[in-house]
Formats: structure tokens, sequence, C-alpha cells
């Protein structure tokens, strides 16, 4: 665990896969979570993370704001802070930085891909969706997304809708499925989309 310094102070946890090494720049994974549970639900992502060598940042405090603009602007100021201390603190590929999540930590992590220019590898979207009409036009980098729906996730989000936005900056898109609702995928769906997102797999 680890903790933020500055104007916010931002509690966030870090797994490194087995056999690595702290000297390792491996892939580097930043997670949202709709209730802001950063420490507790990075544990749903360590199988995943593990079977491709990729390393976790799992952030408390970011949670559903039910699209509040003031909460998210708060936010926003909150992680373009945190984010340079976590890029300085943990090893990682700096060409390989993803963010994800799911449900609302997939949106968040939509959003800050346009809001912060950095080389975004790409978004890992569980349950997820871009936005309504306000988000339609944000400037997306070119990155892979695999989108990971569950078959009986009967939310009022449109992977067609999202497909078409986020395409229109070059990305590469996968979309993966999974027997369930609306929930974090299992590992071995989770390690699939890793590795699609990776390049190893097409």
């Amino acid at each position: 665990r680890k903790t933020g310094t500055g104007k916010f102070t931002t509690e966030y946890s870090v797994y490194h896969p087995s056999e690595s090494t702290l000297k390792t720049e491996l892939p580097l994974m930043i997670l949202f979570h709709p209730g802001g549970n950063g420490h507790r639900d990075i544990l749903r992502y360590v199988e995943a993370a593990d079977a491709v060598k990729m390393t976790l940042v799992s952030c408390e405090t970011f949670q559903n704001t039910k699209d509040n603009l003031i909460m998210e602007a708060a936010y926003l100021e909150r992680f373009k802070e945190l984010l340079p201390q976590i890029e300085a603190s943990v090893p990682h590929d700096r060409k390989r930085v993803f963010m994800g999540g799911n449900s609302g930590g997939g949106w968040r992590a939509y959003h800050y891909s346009a809001q912060i220019s950095r080389p975004w590898a790409g978004i890992f979207a569980n349950c997820s969706w871009v936005g309504d009409e306000k988000y339609w036009d944000l400037p997306y980098p070119k990155m892979r997304v695999v989108m990971v729906a569950g078959d009986k996730d009967y939310g009022r989000y449109s992977i067609e809708k999202d497909v078409e936005v986020i395409r229109k900056s070059g990305s590469e898109i996968s979309i993966q499925s999974f027997e369930g609702g609306h929930q974090v995928a299992p590992p071995s769906v989770m390690t699939k989309s890793f590795r699609w997102l990776l390049g190893e797999i097409h």
C-alpha cells in the first residue's frame, strides 16, 4: 500500500507479479473501481496479472459520482497529481501503461485517457461504457481497447455506440464476453483480455 502526497493524499495498492523484480519494466495497469475500494478490489485482478506478468496499481477514493461534474473535476485534479507519483514509484514500461476497471472504473479510464496526455497503451473496459453525449467527442488517443461484457448485463450502455466513439481515434478494439451479469469478468476471460491488450494474441 502506498499514499500519494501533495494537495491530496490518495492511497493505492500495488501488485507485482510473482517472479518479477522491482527493477523489471513490466506493463502497468492502473485500476479504478465504482465503489472506490482499491485495496480490496485489486484482489479480483491478480490472477490474470500474474498470468501475463503485468503490474497492477489499484486506486482508492475514485468512485462513481453519478456524473457529478464538480466531483469529477476534483477527481481529475486528484489523478493528475497522483499519476506522476505512480510513474515515479512503481517500476514499469512507460510505453505499456493501461487503465481500466469494472463498470464506472472503466468509464473513468476512458475519460482520463482523453483528458491526460501521455502515451496510453490501452483500456480494459469491463461491463463499462464511454458515457453519454458529452463524452463522445473527447480526444481519445489511438490505443488498444478491450470491451468485456457479461451476457446477462442488461445495463443502459451500448457497446455498439462505444465502438463507434472509440474507433474514430483509430484505436484497435476487441470485444470479449462471459457468462454473467454486471460483474468483474472471471480470471480466464480477464487473462485473455490482458493478453490481447499486450498484443500477444489476435
